[in-house]
């Protein structure tokens, strides 16, 4: 079950971006990579949240955290510390978009999912790029990320809750009495 909505997240977050960005999804000094890794993250969190396992997202997203961390020397701090606040996004919004799952919301959900992930984006982007980027030219690259975040999180919510039809429409057909019988 882990594996389908991963999968299926994944490969919409990667399908849709490549159809919108081409071979700047690829390039890791693009701001489009985002794609490839936030989406990865995005879909694990999200599938690890639908299929009950809260802790086991908590620790990846601990995890990513302390690796983002670790990366602060290269990217400077401030970008390190955009990174580890865009997981914690991350977790809140699949936390999010679980309990709207649980309240018995079956489709319709990514709708919520991509503007609560730009939100995100657009929060962190101006620390993340503070000591690279000033004045008018702020401006654009948020608008660039929060596009990026609406990308990622409409794609990879609309990938699990694909799934999540699959699994239902699995379970019902595995519940009905045998036919002919």
């Amino acid at each position: 079950m882990i594996a389908l909505r991963f999968g299926l997240a994944y490969g919409a977050v990667l399908a849709i971006g490549y159809v919108v960005f081409r071979e700047l999804l690829f390039e890791t000094d693009a701001p489009q990579f985002q794609c490839v890794t936030a989406g990865a993250l995005a879909a694990a969190l999200l599938a690890l949240m639908r299929s009950d396992r809260p802790r086991q997202a908590g620790a990846l997203a601990v995890a990513i955290g302390f690796l983002r961390l670790g990366f602060a020397y290269s990217l400077g701090w401030p970008m390190a510390l955009a990174g580890v606040l865009q997981v914690g996004g991350l977790y809140l919004v699949a936390l999010i978009f679980d309990l709207l799952g649980r309240r018995g919301i079956l489709f319709g959900k990514f709708l919520v999912l991509g503007p609560l992930l730009a939100g995100v984006f657009l929060a962190t982007t101006p620390l993340a790029f503070s000591l690279r980027i000033s004045g008018p030219e702020i401006l654009p690259t948020m608008m660039h990320y929060v596009f990026l975040g609406l990308l990622i999180g409409d794609t990879a919510g609309l990938g699990i809750e694909v799934a999540d039809l699959f699994i239902m429409a699995r379970m019902v057909r595995q519940d009905r009495p045998a036919e002919g019988g």
